[in-house]
């Protein structure tokens, strides 16, 4: 009869202890929800930005943050991870986009530029002083409508257009120079 009640009690506290135990684990994976739907709503923001290096950089962190978080059941997982995954292969996906698409107009680019320095470094040599200082202006407004193209080409190219083009503009100067002189 004694032992009924103390029975009776280990089994309340037992039953409290458990119930406790219960809550916390449910208020802690409330929490990790909580955190996890956090980086995924954040995954999901940028996957349409265009800050490429800072958004790459910021999905990284959150791919950190997401692998440090705590598991939850395989199903939440799995259902946070699918939209994770997902905004950042969209990003990725258009990331690679945007730089075939930059590395095409920039082959146009040179490719045009290689054009107009293979024909200045022709007429470099030519002696047809007023026809060829204005194919030199067509040429040097036609490098402008090119448009940029990857900063290291577009400089080599430079370079190589301004020779041929200082090559004739000396000469013709020189040139000029000769006749007024024989002129006088």
């Amino acid at each position: 009869e004694q032992i009924e009640p103390l029975i009776e009690g280990h089994r309340e506290a037992y039953e409290a202890k458990k119930a406790a135990e219960t809550a916390a684990k449910a208020a802690r994976r409330e929490q990790i929800l909580v955190e996890k739907e956090k980086i995924v709503a954040e995954a999901e923001s940028l996957a349409l930005s265009e800050s490429w290096k800072v958004t790459g950089d910021r999905l990284k962190v959150l791919l950190d943050e997401w692998k440090s978080a705590p598991r939850l059941d395989k199903k939440a997982d799995a259902d946070l991870w699918k939209r994770f995954s997902s905004s950042r292969n969209k990003f990725d996906k258009r990331r690679r986009t945007h730089f075939s698409q930059l590395e095409a107009v920039s082959e146009k680019v040179s490719s045009a530029k290689e054009a107009i320095v293979a024909e200045a470094e022709k007429l470099a040599t030519s002696t047809d002083w007023v026809a060829t200082a204005r194919r030199f202006k067509a040429l040097m407004d036609q490098w402008k409508a090119a448009g940029r193209g990857k900063r290291n080409d577009d400089a080599k190219l430079w370079a190589r257009f301004k020779a041929a083009q200082d090559q004739f503009f000396t000469a013709k100067n020189a040139d000029l120079e000769k006749r007024e002189v024989s002129m006088v």
